[in-house]
């Protein structure tokens, strides 16, 4: 508008009017779909995963878990255990935000109880009792195949090393310490 003043009166009048249609959008923010995430293997180890998978937004949407580096894609790997927070982010800088939590096994180990051979017959025996890892086990003796049960038996007098490996593959042994079965004379 173009105000002019004349003799204290006000007039105003309207020059060079153009008129021009200005679109507003309304574009929604990223969606997150799911979030998977894969638990670690065996205790210690860094191999647990978050796959993000999102849509919506504008442009290309970015990834990120716990504020760090951005990424054009949703899949996370070699992750250790713990609380993580992802953001997706599009062109507009729009988000969408969501947390998952990494877990791990605890850590797989055995005791070992023996029973002697009599008279150095092949009769003595091993009970071993596993905790930690993930279920079931296999018991295995001086590199050999494992075998379900928990009980070794038909053993001589000797020193044997106990291996006991879970559903994932971890292992506990005892190649430090050999478990020793002593004859008895009954």
């Amino acid at each position: 508008f173009f105000f002019q003043a004349e003799d204290g009166i006000r007039d105003s009048s309207v020059t060079g009017v153009q008129t021009c249609a200005l679109p507003i959008y309304n574009n929604a923010a990223p969606t997150i779909q799911n979030a998977n995430s894969t638990n670690i293997t065996c205790s210690g180890l860094s191999n647990g995963s978050i796959t993000i998978s999102a849509t919506g937004g504008t442009g290309t949407l970015q990834y990120n878990l716990n504020g760090g580096t951005n990424q054009n894609n949703g899949n996370f790997t070699g992750l250790p255990p713990g609380i993580y927070n992802y953001t997706v982010t599009d062109a507009n800088g729009c988000t969408a935000n969501g947390q998952s939590i990494i877990t791990q096994p605890s850590l797989l180990s055995f005791t070992a109880t023996t029973q002697g051979s009599t008279c150095s017959q092949p009769n003595g025996s091993i009970t071993i009792s596993a905790v930690g890892g993930t279920t079931p086990y296999s018991y295995s003796i001086n590199g050999s195949a494992g075998q379900p049960g928990n009980s070794i038996t038909g053993l001589q007098q000797g020193s044997y090393n106990i291996t006991v490996t879970d559903q994932h593959g971890c292992t506990s042994n005892s190649d430090r310490k050999s478990t020793r079965l002593n004859s008895s004379h009954t």
